[in-house]
């Protein structure tokens, strides 16, 4: 069976591809203000809270290896709609999770059906752009990705202040129908298929990406950096609303000013990206990801830190983080350019993983400081580079 390769709607889909990424990302960022009133409600600690975000990354990570060659199978469009329908369902039901566990359980399942949305979307880009507009189409997405951790929180804080954080879950199920039914009918397929191909050989390619060392390296520069990123977003709730006692409107603002970091990184990358090499963009964004993390170490031990400086250090990590993202993506997908959704699978994977291994080995060393904060996210840069030393060099 042949699924035809198309190249109507070129712009919309890659923007409806970001919406899908963007609104996954939302589902978390959007109650972390209210961790405090969630864990009164559940009876529970805020660390418990923490881990409605841990099973989410699970679930992210169990899934994505299945929907790139999934989408390689079936086609872009019927992963999609599968994957987001799961996501669409699980939302549906994180609104009335009663106890903390059926929320762990919402949480985990959304991040099952949120696991299509980054393999499918660069699998896509592959399938529309060459090298170039890739990584320009990849910073992009993440600068849209940045909508949501910047006002997601204040969002989701304001929200809770007039009605409930529970309504934060009635918002991101009411959008999900809505771009469900989006997709549904706008999106056309862009994989061109000549033959069946049998999911057996996918095992085989993910033997292949494992075991091909400038597949992995420029993966796990990607990995670690993310990993760090996510330390962040799972501990900073405790730093600001219990240690430096920021209210939850506060650290709305102080999550959108943090992305600012990010944004700027990603519109200088764009620029770059057209006079220089993905390699040197690549090198200078990791020294600039070390620095933040090693000037968040400073405050590892201070008691209280301090949060502007904590805040001040982190836009060091998601400036570089910019830079990173893209140029590390570009080489790993190119290294079997003909394995495309295995690729952004196993990618997506070790993206994952990373930032589940860190967050949760973050949340487990709770110690009441801002130790875990800072501490991880310096090695997660530390990791990052030490990665990039020993990847395969590319020409300047």
């Amino acid at each position: 069976m042949e699924i035809a390769k198309t190249t109507k709607n070129v712009n919309l889909l890659p923007i409806l591809m970001m919406l899908v990424v963007t609104l996954q990302i939302a589902s978390t960022d959007i109650y972390a203000p209210n961790f405090v009133r969630m864990a009164a409600f559940y009876q529970s600690s805020i660390v418990a809270i923490e881990w409605t975000m841990n099973f989410n990354f699970l679930g992210l990570f169990a899934s994505c290896l299945f929907f790139g060659p999934y989408s390689d199978v079936v086609g872009r469009r019927k992963a999609l709609l599968v994957g987001f329908g799961i996501f669409t369902l699980a939302s549906i039901y994180a609104c009335f999770a009663g106890t903390i566990y059926s929320l762990w359980l919402a949480r985990f399942i959304q991040g099952i059906g949120g696991g299509c949305a980054v393999p499918v979307a660069l699998a896509t880009f592959r399938d529309l752009f060459d090298n170039k507009k890739y990584v320009q189409w990849v910073t992009l997405m993440g600068l849209v990705l940045s909508i949501a951790p910047a006002f997601a929180p204040t969002i989701g804080a304001h929200i809770a202040d007039l009605l409930s954080w529970r309504y934060n879950f009635f918002l991101i199920a009411a959008l999900s129908i809505l771009l469900f039914f989006v997709i549904l009918i706008r999106v056309p397929e862009t994989h061109l298929r000549t033959k069946t191909a049998a999911f057996k050989s996918i095992i085989q390619d993910y033997k292949l990406l494992l075991s091909t060392r400038e597949f992995m390296m420029y993966s796990l520069i990607s990995a670690c950096t993310l990993g760090g990123l996510f330390v962040f977003i799972v501990t900073s709730p405790f730093v600001y609303l219990e240690l430096t006692k920021f209210t939850d409107k506060e650290f709305g603002y102080l999550t959108a000013l943090g992305v600012l970091g990010f944004v700027i990184g990603g519109l200088i990358n764009r620029h770059l990206i057209m006079k220089y090499s993905s390699y040197k963009i690549l090198r200078a964004g990791l020294v600039i990801v070390l620095i933040g993390g090693t000037l968040l170490l400073t405050e590892a031990y201070k008691m209280p830190p301090s949060g502007w400086n904590i805040r001040i250090f982190s836009l060091f990590y998601t400036f570089g983080m910019a830079f990173v993202f893209s140029n590390a993506g570009v080489y790993a997908m190119n290294v079997f350019p003909k394995k495309t959704g295995a690729s952004a699978s196993m990618f997506n994977f070790l993206e994952l993983g990373g930032s589940f291994i860190f967050s949760a080995v973050a949340s487990y060393s709770h110690d009441g400081t801002a130790w875990p904060l800072c501490f991880f996210t310096f090695l997660a840069a530390t990791f990052a580079v030490l990665c990039f030393i020993v990847s395969p060099r590319k020409a300047d």
